[in-house]
């Protein structure tokens, strides 16, 4: 990031003044062409954690906000994808088309974070190459494993990069949704 990042302007009093000045950087650094559209088809982000490794739930929050970074550094580079990559990642981010703060108008859920698990790092890795050949771009989630994994670096997931509704593939339609248990 240059100098410019964040914007610091002391009259950004509210999230539409940040969704505004967002904006307006995205533009002059040319990160964003200025068109805002809404997407034609619901737009979700998917993060998938093993079920086998113990961790707090609080920790497995932290995890889906490793993928959730991992998302933005994939669209802050997006530059390097295609045009469609750019406009769903737009749309993951700002469902509504406008410079508005997109929790204040959306109506439908356009932005949906989607937790699944798989059993264990076998079946993880297999997903791994199931979404490969399907041609869906995703990548790793890593620990460090300062607070719980013994200062040991783990593979505690997959994040999939925003993707079209009908395009995922059937390797993640077939996998559970990870609920929290009654009680915690």
């Amino acid at each position: 990031m240059d100098d410019t990042w964040p914007p610091r302007d002391p009259n950004i009093s509210s999230m539409n003044d940040l969704a505004d000045a967002i904006h307006n950087y995205a533009i002059q650094t040319g990160r964003h062409s200025g068109e805002l559209r809404v997407p034609d088809k619901k737009i979700r982000a998917y993060f998938i954690l093993r079920e086998d490794q113990v961790m707090s739930w609080i920790k497995r929050g932290i995890e889906i906000g490793h993928g959730t970074d991992l998302i933005w550094a994939w669209g802050w580079l997006s530059d390097l994808h295609s045009t469609e990559a750019r406009h769903r990642f737009n749309a993951w981010v700002n469902p509504t088309g406008t410079k508005q703060a997109p929790y204040e108008l959306v109506k439908d859920d356009h932005r949906r974070k989607i937790t699944l698990k798989v059993k264990n790092e076998d079946k993880l890795k297999k997903l791994d190459l199931d979404l490969q050949s399907a041609g869906v771009e995703h990548d790793w989630i890593w620990d460090r494993g300062i607070t719980e994994f013994n200062l040991e670096k783990t593979i505690t997931g997959i994040v999939v990069y925003p993707i079209e509704e009908d395009s995922v593939p059937k390797c993640l339609k077939k996998l559970q949704l990870w609920k929290v248990p009654t009680g915690v």
